[in-house]
């Protein structure tokens, strides 16, 4: 029999790492599904969409292996299972802390970067598909807007209508650096928060794993 906390610590590992499972399964199936959609429109596409796939495949795949490692450890009350799921949580709690620095640096000085990175990537004579998709994308016109272009004819995914002939000036986007600054702005903290939630809830239920190795170690010692 166990005490109350040590129940508790194992069967809150157990149920934690049972809902991480089935989010992992979850996963995989979602990657594969992606996968095999994204094969019929590859040829139209010039990247290679299908990394992305098999990213999310690898995650949901890397994720359900772990949290199966622990949920077999806490039930069978295997000490190595328990320690190679401390071991791979400690590697992926460091990886995280590794970029939730990266995207605090990078925060920290978004708005100069981003205005920079689409500062060089535009031109005004002859957009690139990548720009002028992004114009579309983020309804924006140009790196401050309309009169980016100068005296060049405003592309149509500066306006709300499509028609080329219909993009006037005074119809157009606001600029695209402020814009897409603001977004990595916003959505790179809620990445960073997400990150440091999930490096909290990795490091407890380490520290849970490691009680419930320590607890099955001294069981066997006192036998």
């Amino acid at each position: 029999m166990c005490c109350v906390g040590e129940c508790i610590i194992k069967y809150v590992l157990l149920l934690g790492n049972l809902i991480f499972s089935i989010v992992g399964l979850v996963i995989l199936g979602l990657g594969i599904a992606a996968h095999v959609q994204l094969q019929e429109i590859t040829d139209l596409i010039p990247i290679n969409l299908s990394i992305i796939s098999i990213g999310i495949i690898v995650l949901g795949s890397f994720v359900f292996i772990i949290a199966f490692l622990a949920c077999c450890g806490a039930i069978l009350k295997s000490v190595w299972m328990l320690i190679t799921y401390s071991i791979c949580m400690l590697i992926m709690a460091g990886v995280k802390i590794y970029l939730a620095v990266v995207m605090f640096n990078f925060l920290s000085d978004a708005q100069a970067t981003v205005t920079g990175w689409i500062s060089n990537g535009f031109n005004s004579e002859n957009p690139s598909p990548a720009f002028l998709g992004m114009q579309t994308l983020f309804s924006c016109c140009g790196t401050t807007g309309s009169g980016s272009y100068g005296p060049n004819p405003l592309p149509p995914s500066c306006c709300p209508s499509t028609d080329q002939n219909q993009c006037q000036a005074e119809d157009a986007f606001g600029g695209c650096s402020d814009l897409v600054a603001s977004w990595f702005t916003t959505y790179g903290g809620a990445v960073t928060g997400i990150l440091i939630g999930v490096i909290v809830f990795e490091l407890v239920f380490m520290i849970f794993a490691c009680h419930v190795v320590n607890t099955i170690r001294n069981r066997k010692y006192t036998a």
